[in-house]
């Protein structure tokens, strides 16, 4: 008899240690799999996308284009511009402006670039320094004191 009792306490021991293993499996799966879960959605909302390709200037100063702005107690039409970004970090700015007396005038400027995360930092030939925001496929800097808003072509 003291045979078949520890043998029917092994079995029921076993039996529930192996349901509260399982258990124990299936909790830790779900955790893992939540987990992974909610990392890949974190990760797809911080994504880089790739600056390099063209950009069309939409709005200066929140003001759709053509745009009248005041830059340094002037008043000055911004008629249009294009940001182009390249593969080996360069970059290429045309604007195009337009005084209050005279015609339009093309101002075309190059850069290198820096890509950290999210942000770019330019670093404009024979000028400053702009850091500019990649965002939902537009481009965002403030240049001159005034903020250009740009989305990808």
């Amino acid at each position: 008899m003291g045979k078949s009792v520890l043998s029917i306490s092994l079995i029921f021991f076993t039996g529930g240690r192996l349901k509260a293993m399982k258990a124990t499996i299936y909790f830790t799966s779900w955790v893992f799999a939540l987990s992974c879960l909610f990392a890949c959605a974190h990760q797809k909302d911080s994504v880089n996308f790739s600056p390099i390709g063209s950009f069309v200037l939409v709005k200066v100063e929140g003001q759709t284009l053509p745009a009248r702005v005041n830059h340094d107690g002037t008043s000055i039409r911004v008629v249009s511009g294009q940001l182009e970004f390249t593969e080996d970090g360069g970059a290429m700015s045309e604007t195009v402006f337009g005084p209050p007396n005279g015609g339009d005038i093309h101002r075309r400027v190059t850069a290198n670039y820096t890509q950290i995360g999210d942000e770019l930092l330019l670093r404009w030939e024979g000028a400053g320094v702009t850091k500019g925001l990649l965002k939902d496929g537009s481009f965002t800097m403030e240049n001159e004191g005034m903020t250009f808003t740009y989305v990808k072509e």
